[in-house]
């Protein structure tokens, strides 16, 4: 990965490759108070208990921000000086094999990062953000300001 870690690198070996890309984006990133590769350590370190995770910014159900694209085009970059994935919400699809086991385990880790907020979302919500598919979903949110 971005920081040359070779333990973290052979880490990867098993996450697919989506996932892999997300780690990195992650990791490549640090903004106010999220320290990206410390939190993609600590994913990788107990990737055991989660089953993916994605960075993004959050929404509503009616309210799509597609404010990253607008900040990944060359014009923004040329203006700017650099590129910006603008991003501030971390989510965790929590494991729910063992799942008591797991949701807590992954809060405490999550405590560590100096999020701003930190909880999980509403069943409903989650499946609903999810697609459905899953009986019972446990995603995790981390929002840093």
């Amino acid at each position: 990965m971005y920081n040359r870690n070779n333990r973290i690198n052979a880490q990867l070996l098993d996450i697919p490759l989506v996932q892999r890309l997300n780690l990195q984006l992650m990791e490549m990133v640090s903004f106010n108070k999220f320290d990206g590769t410390q939190v993609v350590k600590d994913l990788l370190d107990y990737k055991d208990i989660w089953e993916s995770c994605v960075m993004d910014r959050e929404s509503t159900f009616d309210n799509i921000s597609l404010i990253k694209l607008r900040d990944m085009g060359r014009e923004m970059v040329e203006r700017i000086g650099y590129p910006i994935w603008n991003v501030d919400t971390l989510f965790i699809l929590v494991n729910t094999k063992d799942a008591s086991e797991n949701i807590e385990r992954m809060v405490t880790i999550a405590k560590e990062w100096n999020a701003d907020e930190i909880d999980y979302l509403p069943k409903e919500n989650a499946q609903k953000l999810l697609g459905g598919g899953l009986e019972d979903p446990k995603v995790l949110r981390v929002f840093w300001d």
